[in-house]
C-alpha cells in the first residue's frame, strides 16, 4: 500500500484561484464556465485558472479521473462546491478562501462565512504520496495545533517534499506544557 499524505493546506494553484475569484467579473466568468455542460476542468481551463498543461493534466488524472479517489463524485461536489462558494461570497460581499485538509474517507466542499472572507475547505481522502504534481514545501499561513504525536507525524509526513525545506521540531512551539499541546506550521507545495 503506498505512503498517503493525510494533510494539505494550501498550494500555490489554491492562491492562484483565489487571487483569480477576489475579482467579481473572474467570479462571473468562472460561474458561467461552470454552469455550461463541460467538465469542471474545461471550465477552470476556459475561465484562464489553468494554463499549464501539466497541471491540467494533474487536475483530470488525479482530482477527477480515477488516481486519487475513484469513487467519489467529485465532479459535480466540485462544480456545486464552487458555485455555492462564488454565490455566497458575492452575497455576503467577502472574497473567496479555499483550504485543502486531506483526512478522513468522504469528498465534500465546506462552505463557512468568516467575518472577511468565504472559506471553502475541500475535505478530501488522503492522496498518495508518489506521483504527486509538486515535489518541493514552503510555508504557508496555516498551523496546526495539537499533541507532540499528532504535531511529530505531521513533520514525519512532510519529509516526502524533500528539498531541505520541510518544516523542523524547530518550527514548533509547546504552546502548554502541561497538556502537551504544540503548534506547528503546516507546509504545502510551492509554484514549481
Amino acid at each position: 500500500m503506498p505512503t498517503m499524505c493525510s494533510l494539505v493546506a494550501r498550494g500555490w494553484f489554491i492562491t492562484d484561484v483565489e487571487n483569480h475569484l477576489s475579482d467579481p467579473m473572474n467570479q462571473l466568468q468562472f460561474l458561467g464556465e461552470l454552469g455550461k455542460p463541460q467538465g469542471v476542468v474545461d471550465a477552470f481551463v476556459n475561465a484562464g485558472l489553468v494554463t499549464d498543461p501539466n497541471l491540467e493534466r494533474h487536475l483530470r488524472n488525479d482530482w477527477i479521473g480515477d488516481a486519487w479517489w475513484p469513487h467519489a463524485n467529485k465532479e459535480a461536489i466540485l462544480r456545486w462546491g464552487f458555485i455555492t462558494l462564488i454565490d455566497k461570497a458575492r452575497l455576503y460581499g467577502v472574497k473567496p478562501c479555499i483550504r485543502w485538509i486531506c483526512i478522513g474517507d468522504k469528498f465534500q466542499c465546506l462552505i463557512s462565512r468568516t467575518p472577511n472572507d468565504m472559506l471553502m475547505v475541500l475535505l478530501t481522502p488522503p492522496v498518495p504520496l508518489q506521483g504527486l504534481y509538486v515535489p518541493a514545501t514552503e510555508a504557508d499561513d496555516s498551523w496546526v495545533v495539537g499533541s507532540a504525536t499528532d504535531i511529530k507525524e505531521i513533520l514525519k509526513k512532510t519529509e516526502w517534499v524533500g528539498s531541505g525545506s520541510r518544516p523542523l521540531e524547530t518550527d514548533c512551539q509547546l504552546l502548554d506544557a502541561q497538556a502537551g499541546v504544540w503548534v506547528a506550521p503546516v507546509f504545502s507545495d510551492k509554484r514549481p
